[in-house]
C-alpha cells in the first residue's frame, strides 16, 4: 500500500467524518444522505398527496349540494325544441298543430295531469288536450310512464323533459 493512492470503495457515497471531539467509532453522516430523512421526506411527500387528492375528490367544504327539489306542483310549459310558445308541436299531412300553452301538475303518489291548449294551421281550429300519466322521481331525475314516456331533469324551478321522439319540452315552475 506504500506509495499508491487510497481510492474509496464508494465513490458515489458522501464521506463520513468524525464528530468534533469524537473517539473511537463515532462518525456523523451528512444529513441529506441519510436513509432517515429520505424516508422522512418520501412519508411527508406521500401525505401531502394523499391529502390533495382528498380535498379535490370531495370538492372542498362548498362541494356539499342539496337533494333536489321535488317536482311536486305546477310546471308551465315555456319552450318546445328550444322555440318558445306557441311552437309546432305535431306535424301531419293536413298541417301543423301549435302548442298555444300547457300545464302540467304533478300530484304526490306519482299522478301527472297535463293540460293544455292547440291551434291547427291552416285551418285556425283551437283545441285543448288533458291526459293523466304516472312518474317518479330519484333526486334530480323524474321517469315517465306510458305513451310518451320518457323523463325530465330539474335544475331548480327549471324541468327539462326528454321524450322518446328526441322532443325536448322545459317547464318552469309556478
Amino acid at each position: 500500500m506504500c506509495g499508491t493512492s487510497h481510492q474509496p470503495a464508494f465513490p458515489d457515497l458522501p464521506a463520513l467524518t468524525a464528530a468534533p471531539g469524537a473517539t473511537g467509532d463515532a462518525f456523523i453522516a451528512p444529513r441529506a444522505a441519510t436513509q432517515g430523512n429520505i424516508m422522512r421526506s418520501l412519508r411527508t411527500l406521500a401525505l401531502t398527496i394523499v391529502l390533495s387528492f382528498a380535498v379535490i375528490s370531495c370538492g372542498g367544504a362548498d362541494a356539499v349540494t342539496a337533494p333536489a327539489a321535488s317536482v311536486v306542483g305546477t310546471w308551465e310549459l315555456r319552450s318546445i325544441d328550444g322555440d318558445p310558445l306557441p311552437a309546432v308541436s305535431q306535424i301531419n299531412s293536413g298541417g301543423y298543430w301549435e302548442t298555444l300553452a300547457e300545464v302540467a301538475t304533478f300530484y304526490p303518489g306519482g299522478q301527472l295531469d297535463l293540460d293544455g291548449q292547440m291551434r291547427h294551421s291552416p285551418t285556425g281550429q283551437l283545441g285543448s288536450y288533458g291526459s293523466a300519466w304516472s312518474w317518479q322521481q330519484n333526486d334530480a331525475e323524474v321517469i315517465f310512464s306510458g305513451d310518451q314516456g320518457g323523463g325530465a331533469s330539474i335544475s331548480g324551478d327549471i324541468l327539462t323533459r326528454h321524450e322518446y321522439s328526441g322532443r325536448v319540452f322545459v317547464y318552469f315552475r309556478l
